[in-house]
């Protein structure tokens, strides 16, 4: 019984962590995206 209970509370945290990681993922593709985008308007200024 202990054991199960211990088993399930590593599942719910791994779940957590893996949920918490792939935000940060996307976070980390849309700032990604936000930086080239903002480049991409730099170098269009620039030859304008």
């Amino acid at each position: 019984f202990l054991l199960d209970e211990a088993l399930l509370s590593v599942v719910n945290e791994v779940e957590v962590l893996t949920i918490e990681l792939s935000q940060k993922l996307v976070e980390n593709e849309l700032l990604g995206r936000e930086i080239s985008l903002a480049d991409v308007e730099k170098q269009y200024l620039h030859f304008n």
